[in-house]
């Protein structure tokens, strides 16, 4: 992919470059690869190639809208663009959900300035955030701007830090959102792994926030009807405070 172009007939080649039927700069790989990571599908596959023919797979994979649009909003409001590196680099991060740099280096097979340089670029666009985990940075998509789809609803979930958890902020809003969730959406949610997912239920469970609904493999959360009450409290008593006095 970042190979210097080498055509097989040379004159052939220069014959297509003088009538403007090719290309000087031998971007053709890199065109068929960067609408791929583009769109969140994984990239096409040469593995099935000999010394004879070139064979290219496509896997099939339905375009990640929510990823596009992640990708053009924040290239609008920054007024940058990201390279193809750029692309692999936040492909993978999407991919591994929370990521060091390492990971990312390791999945990319790219250089530690490389990835370095576009992760500091993806951090200025606003497209990832990255949150502090035992003293190694953790990689993810900012899923404030991500929208997420979850049972037929369209929410906007904010990862702005509640108590030192990015997460719980972003909780609350899928819960008020669609009422009572299982372990499976809140991962799919916030981008996350199902014992982290589950870590973070747990934690608002035994204060006394959720409850159970169901058991085994189809336990859901829901909020407690204390907790519920209490929050009504605290909105009416907010809203009074904000009354004009007469």
């Amino acid at each position: 992919m970042f190979a210097e172009p080498r055509s097989r007939n040379t004159a052939l080649a220069d014959a297509f470059k003088r009538i403007g039927l090719a290309e000087k700069t031998g971007r053709g790989v890199d065109k068929i690869i960067e609408p791929s990571l583009f769109a969140g599908r994984p990239v096409p596959r040469y593995d099935e190639s000999t010394s004879t023919y070139v064979r290219v797979v496509f896997d099939k994979a339905p375009v990640d809208d929510n990823f596009v649009t992640l990708i053009v909003q924040n290239q609008v409001k920054s007024n940058m663009e990201l390279s193809l590196r750029g692309l692999m680099v936040l492909y993978s991060i999407r991919k591994l959900k929370q990521s060091s740099m390492d990971d990312i280096i390791h999945d990319c097979q790219l250089s530690p300035a490389i990835c370095e340089m576009n992760v500091q670029q993806l951090l200025k666009m606003n497209i990832i955030q990255s949150i502090d985990m035992d003293g190694k940075q953790l990689y993810y998509l900012n899923t404030a701007d991500y929208v997420y789809r979850l049972h037929g609803t369209s929410q906007v979930y904010d990862v702005t830090p509640t108590y030192g958890n990015p997460y719980i902020k972003a909780f609350h809003s899928l819960l008020n959102a669609v009422d009572q969730v299982t372990r499976t959406d809140v991962a799919n949610a916030l981008g996350i792994s199902k014992p982290q997912a589950y870590r973070l239920i747990m934690k608002l469970f035994n204060k006394g926030i959720l409850e159970k609904v169901g058991n085994g493999k189809y336990t859901s959360y829901k909020y407690t009807d204390t907790y519920v009450a209490e929050k009504l409290r605290l909105e009416r008593m907010t809203e009074k405070s904000l009354l004009p006095s007469i």
